[in-house]
């Protein structure tokens, strides 16, 4: 029987507590997430640990650890550094293997979710907002839609239900979003609902990858989204694999973009595009006709070394 995320975060931590920080919460969310709240009542840190991979404070062979959090204070970089020193040291407690498991097993679990739940939140005025799952055919290394991400409701009837009822309170434009929205067969029912309540757009976002597939664009026009945001993470296939950590995917989202295009020519002007860092540089450049970087960004195994160099 595996282990409870919080126990192997016990092992792996070296404890529920460090110093003066207290263990308020451990669970396997993209990752083996580890919440730590001060004593004085302030602001909480997260630690995600997941395999080694992808950006990370400490990584070691065995695991890579990610912050979540801003660390402010000294007290706040006395833990990054504690905590970075107890996963070295703790790590080797766990049999050749063990470790790795429990931390792969992690990456892809979800927290628990109620289904039915559609919590608030804040978009723009008159805008609202559906996750039909957590679930995805890629793995960006940067995605925060894990079991902390708002609106959840991967249940067709709990779904259909939650599109009418944000029509109900005046949302004009509903986006559908995920993990992958069209992963969940209750996409196109959702839309559909959204429409018939009254919606006078309605959004979803997407890698585009299963839209590569003919037909499948059609569908989604034909259950009434007037609108894509499609994710493509750069223009050169090798960094986009990198980015989303899936091979040979780069060239599906490509193909899903021209299939949106043809089928929702009539429809509306072109298709936003989510660009990340790696595109975002070289855009900035061409237009300012400047090589060059607005920041740097530094990754490595050690954190006192990454902490003198930035310095």
């Amino acid at each position: 029987m595996r282990e409870s995320a919080r126990a192997i975060a016990r092992r792996l931590f070296g404890g529920e507590r460090i110093g003066a920080w207290s263990m308020a919460d451990a669970r396997n969310s993209s990752g083996l997430r580890v919440t730590l709240t001060p004593e004085s009542g302030g602001r909480a840190l997260s630690f995600v640990v997941r395999p080694p991979g992808g950006p990370a404070f400490l990584t070691t062979k065995r695991a890579a650890v990610m912050l979540i959090g801003i660390t402010e204070g000294d007290a706040e970089r006395d833990l990054v550094r504690d905590v970075a020193a107890r996963v070295r040291k703790n790590e080797a407690d766990f049999g050749p293997g063990v470790l790795e498991e429990l931390l792969a097993h992690a990456a892809v679990s979800l927290a628990p979710i109620a289904a039915d739940k559609l919590e608030a939140r804040s978009l723009r005025p008159e805008e609202g907002e559906i996750r039909l799952n957590l679930a995805c055919n890629q793995r960006c290394f940067f995605c925060n839609c894990d079991g902390f991400a708002p609106n959840v409701v991967p249940a067709r009837d709990a779904a259909v239900a939650a599109a009418e009822q944000l029509v109900r309170n005046g949302a004009k434009m509903i986006t559908i979003t995920g993990g992958e929205p069209t992963l969940n067969a209750a996409l196109d029912d959702v839309a559909r609902a959204a429409r018939k309540a009254g919606a006078m757009r309605v959004m979803v976002q997407t890698n585009a990858l299963a839209l590569a597939e003919p037909g499948r664009a059609r569908s989604l026009r034909e259950a009434g989204v007037d609108a894509l945001f499609v994710s493509l993470h750069s223009l050169d296939a090798d960094v986009s694999d990198r980015i989303t950590g899936t091979a040979d995917t780069h060239a599906l989202t490509l193909r899903g973009i021209d299939e949106l295009q043809t089928e929702f020519a009539n429809e509306f002007v072109g298709i936003d595009f989510n660009f990340s860092q790696y595109i975002q540089d070289n855009v900035e450049e061409g237009l300012s006709g400047v090589k060059g970087a607005n920041s740097a960004k530094i990754s490595g195994p050690d954190l006192a070394t990454l902490e003198r160099i930035a310095k």
